[in-house]
């Protein structure tokens, strides 16, 4: 019999703990196993229980604690029917699921900065929410959020998703870094967010009680990530074939992947330039009264380039007055962008300044004035814009002709001061490099030596490793497992060749289900 363990539970609103003694847990024979990541997130656990004695309810969040360690924490997910005698399955997971059912506050908006801070801001808005639980059902300690190593986009406003999904994209963000983000909750009820542990254990010989080679499975192989970016402007795709080195061996077997909304891939296309239109009308012009010329206030030059990013952001067009006769004239810019881009953002803005003395007829039509960005893509017109408001075009182009215009339709009026602004003009493409990186999440090969390397040695979460080597073996650890038996006591299993859930990042499939032939034999505590 094991000694020395009990359960603690708190129940979903997050009132407890209530300490259910060993001797009172009315766990059945079947057994019971926890399985942890590297990193402590606790992924499941499973055991059989009488209900009317265990007197578990659905959602209550459990804590495994053995000799004083606590194993494991989750929720009831499975299982917790307090009125059953015969016993059932009860499964706890995660407590980090949980998170995918809280929303961020309305207006949630955090600015660009290191990523931790972003991810200590979304911990601490979802606890003080009251989401889970007062008190929370789920722990914070900064601490255990360190530096990331990158920093984290601006959130302008999260729109009430959930605290999962934005640490989802901080996580697909840091492998565009090239930084394993795991996030998760740990045995002592903490949440925790931190770079992959990296750790390296040697077994020895004398620590095993088993070793189980298991057949390698790769039902579902990945060797290439075909990214849908976002739709063009013509309703098709635009695309990125991701392919893993493994392809040369396995060849291209190819998962498609839409990425999810606000994960942003787009780059500044380096090799794009701007040049003015020309022709008969200037650009943009101001009438001087006193001499009666046309004075040209912005000369583009054809060389200029868009590499950095910012486009027209520092060459504001303001206060350009626009004579107007007998007739209808407009102020104009026209841009062609050339460059081998997949999108192209632009902003306009524009305004009739009206303290100038245009007299009664002219401030009558201060108001009637039109204003339309037109787009010409490979010489092909695509769209008018009737707005003011950023545009953006998606889909791949060599040339872009960008025409913005303020006309006005006025009476016979004298002259008013007219404002066009061009804010920003700004040709990019996928980031294909990033989507390289974040594809390694998702490649999956067959482990040619998967194992069960069960351990007599005990050794607590907190110094659970990353890798294992065993002899001339070596290998990554997809998982431990602790496992009480009545008859072999308290082991550990080491267990490799099992690929992640890349939707999850730091969460895995879930336990299979074993037979009653497994290594797990019984704990006997409070009846069979």
């Amino acid at each position: 019999m094991i000694e020395n363990w009990e359960l603690r539970v708190w129940s979903p609103a997050g009132p407890g703990p209530r300490i259910i003694p060993r001797d009172e847990s009315y766990i059945r024979a079947t057994g019971l196993r926890m399985q942890l990541t590297p990193e402590q997130d606790c992924r499941e656990a499973t055991f059989d229980a009488k209900g009317a004695g265990l007197q578990l309810k659905p959602l209550d969040c459990v804590q495994i604690v053995y000799g004083g360690t606590p194993l494991f924490y989750g929720e009831l997910r499975d299982g917790g029917n307090v009125r059953d005698v015969h016993g059932h399955r009860h499964v706890l997971r995660s407590a980090a699921l949980a998170l995918k059912e809280v929303t961020l506050s309305p207006g949630f908006k955090t600015p660009q900065q290191p990523a931790h801070l972003t991810v200590r801001t979304i911990l601490q808005d979802v606890i003080a929410s009251g989401q889970l639980g007062s008190p929370s059902v789920i722990g914070y300690d900064a601490a255990l959020c360190p530096d990331l190593g990158f920093d984290c986009r601006a959130v302008v406003d999260a729109a009430q998703q959930t605290a999962y999904a934005l640490l989802e994209r901080i996580a697909q963000d840091g492998a565009g870094y090239g930084v394993s983000v795991r996030f998760g909750v740990r045995p002592d009820r903490k949440f925790f967010c931190l770079p992959a542990q990296i750790t390296t254990r040697e077994i020895q010989e004398a620590e095993l009680a088993s070793v189980t080679w298991k057949p390698p499975v790769t039902e579902e192989p990945v060797t290439a990530v075909l990214w849908h970016v976002a739709k063009s402007n013509d309703g098709r795709w635009v695309t990125h074939l991701s392919v893993s080195p493994e392809a040369a061996l396995y060849r291209q077997r190819v998962k498609s992947v839409a990425l999810n909304e606000g994960v942003d891939v787009w780059i500044t296309a380096n090799d794009a330039h701007y040049a003015a239109s020309t022709g008969t009308r200037v650009d943009v012009f101001k009438y001087i009264p006193e001499s009666d010329e046309i004075e040209i206030t912005h000369d583009l030059n054809a060389t200029d380039s868009l590499r950095d990013g910012v486009g027209f952001e520092d060459r504001t067009i303001a206060g350009a007055r626009v004579y107007l006769a007998g007739g209808e004239y407009a102020s104009e810019v026209s841009l062609t962008v050339t460059a081998n881009a997949q999108r192209l953002v632009f902003h306009n803005e524009h305004g009739f300044v009206g303290d100038e003395p245009v007299g009664e007829t002219g401030r009558k039509y201060l108001g009637r004035q039109d204003t339309w960005a037109g787009l010409q893509v490979d010489g092909k017109d695509v769209t008018t814009v009737l707005s003011s408001s950023p545009h953006v075009f998606t889909g791949a182009f060599g040339t872009a002709k960008l025409t913005l215009n303020l006309a006005a339709r006025p009476e016979p009026a004298d002259y008013w001061t007219a404002n066009l602004w061009l804010r920003e003009v700004r040709a990019e493409r996928v980031d294909t490099a990033l989507l390289d990186k974040m594809a390694h999440y998702h490649y999956k090969t067959p482990h040619p030596e998967p194992a069960d390397l069960e351990l007599r040695t005990f050794i607590p979460p907190a110094q659970l490793p990353k890798y294992v080597t065993l002899g001339t073996y070596q290998s990554i650890v997809d998982g431990w497992e602790y496992r009480m038996s009545a008859q072999r006591g308290m082991t550990l299993a080491c267990l490799t060749g099992q690929a992640e859930d890349p939707a999850a990042l730091a969460q895995a499939e879930l336990i299979k289900a074993r037979d009653g032939q497994a290594v797990i034999t019984a704990i006997t505590a409070g009846g069979t």
